[in-house]
């Protein structure tokens, strides 16, 4: 029996897809492919576009950090180190640790959410440069902590319901069997599981501050089938083994310390890895099943318009067409990889710095900052 050779396939993100269908577009039109100008660059216009990103990112955060005090709240207690695990199964221990302390030190949970602003900084990735100004991205970031819309972002936020499973940040990956593969790596925002799951959609939330909510387009509707398709099959033999924390009765009248709704297996000792495999011919069979099992929403934390992205309709043309833009990527790779030249970079969070700050500024002694290009 001879061995099927097996081809190369692709790794694209959410926004890697953003990128490489307008290019795909454009190529289809003309056989080649266009380039951004980086000799020429509207400084004025990349500092507003930053400007909107880094809000969007805090808000996401401020909803985060809220969301999850609300609910701790129920408990009759303040968010500990498992609950944020729970929360965010997908994130460093680090990362949690340091949550810990930002919840500890801070009982209001906008003031954490501040504090988590003030320890962010640039990420450090040799042999990229930025646009902006390393010192200008940094100014921007923390101006964040002043921002206009926090109170409105707060009176929108939802009641906590302990019936609800809810995760954070969740990073997921899903390999698409195409003709070559396909791997999706993703983070959704939010991911809520009902109590009655049988009876009650998966609901998966995309916050969004933009003009996004109101205008969906092929490609938004491209990704949220891709997420939805990678939280079904990864998500839906958890379900029926979740743990649910404590009744109502627990909660009231505790003999141990409440839980909030988690993994039968939880994120404790490490990031839990949440990705699968799977092929096209299975996916084409289950895009109904999933599209009633999984629903996708883009809400905007800011007003609280809430839209649900219907992908059923646009499934059997997106599969065919995530094939073709996958050959075409794989085609022309070396032209479409990832640009050494960033508009900016979004400060990233550096839990060290709350958790050994001398060590952290020991180990930022030597390295070298971010440079600017222009």
């Amino acid at each position: 029996m001879f061995e099927t050779e097996k081809l190369p396939g692709t790794r694209v993100s959410a926004s890697t897809l953003e990128r490489l269908i307008p290019t795909y577009e454009g190529f289809k039109m003309t056989d080649e492919i266009a380039y951004s100008d980086v000799e020429n660059p509207n400084i004025e216009s990349i500092e507003k576009r930053a400007k909107s990103s880094f809000a969007g990112t805090q808000i996401h955060n401020l909803v985060y950090f809220t969301r999850l005090y609300d609910r701790c709240k129920l408990l009759n207690r303040p968010p500990n180190y498992m609950d944020l695990r729970d929360t965010f199964p997908t994130s460093q221990l680090d990362d949690s640790k340091a949550y810990e302390i930002l919840y500890s030190q801070n009982e209001d949970p906008v003031q954490a959410w501040r504090q988590w602003i003030l320890n962010c900084d640039m990420p450090k990735e040799n042999g990229l440069s930025t646009i902006l100004d390393p010192e200008v991205i940094m100014g921007i970031w923390q101006s964040g902590i002043n921002n206009p819309d926090t109170d409105k972002v707060l009176e929108n936020l939802p009641k906590p319901n302990l019936e609800l499973w809810e995760m954070n940040e969740v990073l997921t990956i899903l390999n698409l069997e195409l003709n070559r593969n396909f791997q999706f790596p993703s983070s959704v925002d939010t991911i809520l599981i009902s109590k009655d799951s049988h009876n009650k959609p998966i609901t998966i939330i995309d916050y969004k501050t933009g003009r996004e909510a109101s205008e969906i387009s092929f490609t938004s509707k491209l990704q949220a089938m891709l997420m939805s398709i990678s939280i079904y099959y990864n998500f839906i033999d958890e379900i029926p083994k979740a743990s649910w924390g404590l009744s109502e009765w627990d909660v009231a009248y505790p003999t141990k310390a409440p839980n909030l709704p988690h993994f039968k297996k939880r994120a404790s000792l490490g990031p839990k890895r949440i990705n699968c495999s799977i092929g096209i011919d299975a996916v084409c069979l289950d895009i109904e099943k999933i599209a009633k099992k999984v629903e996708f929403l883009y809400i905007n934390p800011i007003t609280g318009e809430e839209k649900k992205v219907e992908y059923l309709p646009i499934a059997m043309e997106g599969l065919d067409y995530l094939d073709e833009l996958n050959e075409f990527y794989i085609a022309h790779k070396s032209e479409l990889g990832k640009p050494k030249i960033s508009d900016f970079l979004t400060p990233k969070f550096k839990p060290m710095k709350i958790l050994d700050h001398d060590a952290y500024l020991e180990s930022n002694r030597d390295k070298g900052t971010q440079v600017a290009l222009f």
